[in-house]
Order: structure tokens, then C-alpha cells, then sequence
């Protein structure tokens, strides 16, 4: 038989009991809605001493969650353990270098810096973790993007390293071919004026000698009014291969125009440019020229010189030109150096 000692039914016990229990614990409100299950499974005769067990069930486990709750908030509101101090500090440090190297995030960093060395509570280390952890994830976020960009900043600077690559092997082409006479493939005028002028600058500053050499084939229009200018041109072409033949490789053989040409000797003595010009003087006026069923004699007129101390380019050329001249009035098929 029920104890009536309780003094209210077991349903309006129950609904009592639920409206003091009002604890904010999601853990602690399941307890109660299996608690309430089993209240209602209690049967009118059950002793009243089950009753109060169960009843003390519920109390105990309310008791607990508002001690917890207390807990909890106490423990907000002590003070900051050691141990999370420590930690701290090395946070802070850590904070400092990367507000230092850091751009984009420094004044972030800062006051996160700030407001960490003035919190109170863990309450408030938590929220500003969450923020540095939220500040962190973006700044990574943005590295990345940054590292990406770096990458397709340097693409694009091999890309642009490769193109100016190319624009400077065609434009050494392109100046190679402008210094260049399309028929002999002997360097043409302007790029004897340019060479002429670094050798005698090397020269100057070396203390060595130079020597230029200006050749003429002798009759050259009368070989192309008789036999064309298809012959005439391959006499230069021909001319030219055996002139090169004759020098050294550091020497070097112009086309100057029409069937004029010239020679560099850098680092020769006059006497020393001399046999080389006498070589290839003598092997022209010895080897008769031949072409298909064609076979006649060439001949070449020439001046040398030595450039002389403090002699410019201008003076030097016409100085050896007009040497080039005398050979020519002297009868031609000869060179003729001073």
C-alpha cells in the first residue's frame, strides 16, 4: 500500500520537482527526462520508501549540476593557473617575432599581444585564442595566396627571362647580319668601322701594334663587262675564301664596298703584316682564276700601314688609302706598305 506520508500525488511530486530543477545542462535534462519516464512507471501500490529513492535520485542529480554550474563559472572566474602563465608568456613571445616579420597582420598581432597580457579570466584567453586561431587560419590562408602569386610572378619572370633571351639572340642575329656582306660573307663596312675602332682602343691600351691592309682586284668592271656579273660576283666570293684562308683567325677581312677590301692585323709588327699581304698577293697573281669553261689571271693592288701613336681612325685609313692608290698608279698587281 502507498505511504500517503508524501502528501501530494506522484504527478504533481513530479511536476514540482521539474520546475526547481531548472538547471541549464543539456546532460543533466536528459537525467531528468528518464527520471520522469520512470516516475511514471510507478505503480499506485509502491512503497513510499521506492518513492523517495527515486525522488532523491532527482534531487542528487540536480544538486549536482548546479554544483557543477558553479564550478564552472567559478573556475572562470579564478585566477590564470601557472602553468597556462608559462604558456602564455611563450605565446607571447612567439606573437611578438610574428607581429615583427609580419605585415598584413602586425597591428592584428599587436593588440592580440595586448589584450592577452591584460586578461583577467580563462574566459577571456579562450575568446582571444579563438580570435588568434581565426587570425591565424586567414594569415595562412593569405601565405598561401602570397606563395601562389610569388609563383606565378616567377613563371611569368622566367617567361619574360626566356622572351628577352630570344630578343637577344635575334637582335645579335639581326646585327650579326647587318655587319655581314650577304655575297663573300666577310664583315661589310660598318662593322670595320666599329671593329677598327675597339682595336685601336686595345691596342692604345696594350701597347701593341696594328696594322690595316686595303686590297683591290685590279680590273675588276672589265671583268664584268666581259664575262658578267655572275662571274664578277663569284671572283669576290671566291677572293674573299682565299683571303681568309691566308690570315690568322684573330685577323679579320671587310668587304667594303664593290671589289675593295680590308685586313685587321692586330698584334703585328708592319714587317710581320707585310708577309702575310705578300702571301696572299702572290698566291692571286700565280693561280689563275677558273670558272666552268672560263680560265683567266687576277691580279690585286694593296696598301699598308702601322698605325702611328695618336693617330685617329680617319687618318690612319686615308693614309693607307692613299698607298692603295700609288700601287694603282704604279702600274697595279702590287702592294705597297710604309
Amino acid at each position: 500500500m502507498a505511504d500517503s506520508s508524501i502528501g501530494f500525488p506522484q504527478e504533481d511530486a513530479l511536476q514540482h520537482l521539474l520546475s526547481v530543477l531548472q538547471v541549464e545542462d543539456t546532460q543533466f535534462e536528459t537525467k531528468l527526462q528518464s527520471l520522469q519516464n520512470l516516475l511514471r512507471r510507478i505503480k499506485p501500490n509502491e512503497s513510499a520508501n521506492i518513492l523517495r529513492i527515486k525522488f532523491k535520485a532527482v534531487v542528487r542529480a540536480r544538486d549536482e549540476a548546479i554544483l557543477r554550474q558553479a564550478l564552472e563559472e567559478h573556475a572562470t572566474q579564478a585566477e590564470i593557473p601557472e602553468q597556462v602563465k608559462e604558456t602564455l608568456n611563450r605565446v607571447l613571445d612567439l606573437l611578438g617575432e610574428a607581429s615583427q616579420s609580419s605585415g598584413s597582420y602586425s597591428a592584428t598581432l599587436e593588440q592580440a599581444i595586448r589584450e592577452l597580457e591584460s586578461a583577467k579570466n580563462m574566459v577571456e584567453i579562450r575568446r582571444l585564442s579563438q580570435h588568434l586561431i581565426d587570425q591565424g587560419t586567414e594569415m595562412v590562408a593569405a601565405s598561401n595566396r602570397f606563395r601562389d602569386g610569388l609563383g606565378e610572378i616567377a613563371s611569368a619572370v622566367n617567361q619574360y627571362q626566356d622572351r628577352i633571351r630570344e630578343l637577344e639572340a635575334e637582335v645579335e642575329e639581326r646585327t650579326r647580319e647587318a655587319q655581314e656582306d650577304n655575297l663573300t660573307g666577310s664583315k661589310n663596312r660598318r662593322a670595320f668601322e666599329i671593329e677598327a675602332e675597339k682595336a685601336i682602343a686595345q691596342a692604345r691600351a696594350n701597347g701593341s701594334s696594328i696594322c690595316l691592309l686595303l686590297l683591290d682586284l685590279d680590273h675588276f668592271k672589265q671583268i664584268n663587262d666581259t664575262y658578267g656579273h655572275q662571274v664578277g660576283d663569284d671572283v669576290l666570293v671566291n677572293f674573299a675564301k682565299l683571303v681568309r684562308a691566308r690570315i690568322r683567325r684573330e685577323d679579320a677581312l671587310f668587304r667594303l664596298g664593290g671589289d675593295e677590301f680590308s685586313v685587321l692585323f692586330c698584334h703585328l709588327t708592319l714587317d710581320q703584316a707585310a708577309e702575310s699581304a705578300h702571301r696572299i698577293h702572290q698566291y692571286v697573281s700565280k693561280n689563275p682564276y677558273v670558272y666552268k669553261d672560263l680560265k683567266f689571271n687576277l691580279s690585286i693592288s694593296g696598301g699598308l700601314t702601322e698605325l702611328d701613336d695618336g693617330e685617329s681612325m680617319e687618318s690612319w685609313f686615308k693614309r693607307t688609302d692613299e698607298l692603295l692608290y700609288r700601287a694603282k698608279r704604279g702600274g697595279r698587281n702590287r702592294i705597297i706598305w710604309s
